[in-house]
């Protein structure tokens, strides 16, 4: 009896402990990818503060502009993250 209560209490432990490292890797990875947002994020305004959307185009021309920008965001995050 007593020896299945120590193993029980050590398969908790076990499973505890391999909890909190599963929990610290996930925060760990939270804070990589806040990081990375928050980068891309900067990217992104500097981005928008040197393109020429001021310029005498339709409306729908800015909206593919911005398309355009987003997808060049998208493709220097992804190489630069992935």
């Amino acid at each position: 009896m007593e020896a299945q209560l120590n193993l029980s209490r050590k398969e908790t432990e076990d499973n505890t402990s391999r909890c909190a490292a599963e929990a610290k890797k996930l925060i760990e990875d939270v804070q990589i990818e806040a990081h990375n947002l928050d980068v891309l994020e900067r990217e992104a305004a500097e981005i928008l503060k040197v393109w020429p959307f001021d310029s005498p185009v339709s409306s729908n021309s800015k909206v593919e502009d911005f398309g355009i920008a987003g997808k060049c965001l998208k493709t220097w995050w992804q190489n630069d993250f992935l």
